[in-house]
């Protein structure tokens, strides 16, 4: 039933960010988006896409929530599982709201900025065994420091500061 998580592309007719809470597997469903598959171009294969966090859907009954990438200047779509800690990081830092203390995105966010430097981009660069790989690329004294990062997370410490999302063409090529 959840096949379409992976490896298909998802339009998501409800438009830019639509937060979906408390969802039961009825509405989880094929006839709740359009599929299409990508035609691959390997010309490109090595460029990054630029995308948007389309949706963030949040399940009461799960442990397993989903977000959704959209391409930000074309149709392509896709869904990443994220763990459910991670999935509220991200709606709640979307949201804006604050915590008392420090929670660790906050807390990575702080260091970036501590250390006068700044998230330049998020890269979600590979895609091995049905798991995601993405890098935070930090800009420091006119110097890039690549950081491996799991999507999930470097999407929560992005999110708030409106950081660049991309996505390798040949990421998407596999998931489109």
């Amino acid at each position: 039933m959840r096949r379409w998580i992976a490896g298909f592309c998802v339009e998501n007719p409800r438009g830019p960010l639509d937060l979906t809470l408390g969802l039961s597997d009825d509405t989880l469903n094929k006839e709740s988006f359009a599929y299409r598959r990508a035609e691959p171009n390997s010309r490109n294969a090595h460029m990054d896409v630029r995308m948007d966090l389309a949706r963030i859907i949040i399940r009461d009954d799960d442990d397993q929530q989903i977000i959704v990438l959209a391409e930000r200047d074309g149709e392509r779509q896709f869904s990443i599982v994220v763990g459910l800690y991670e999935g509220w990081a991200i709606r709640r830092r979307v949201n804006g709201v604050e915590s008392p203390r420090p929670m660790t995105h906050d807390l990575l966010a702080n260091i970036i900025e501590d250390l006068d430097a700044e998230l330049e981009k998020i890269v979600i660069h590979d895609l091995r065994e049905h798991t995601f790989f993405a890098k935070l690329v930090i800009r420091r004294n006119g110097s890039l420091i690549e950081v491996d990062a799991r999507p999930s997370d470097a999407i929560a410490l992005g999110v708030t500061s409106d950081t660049p999302l991309y996505v390798s063409e040949s990421v998407l090529q596999d998931v489109c």
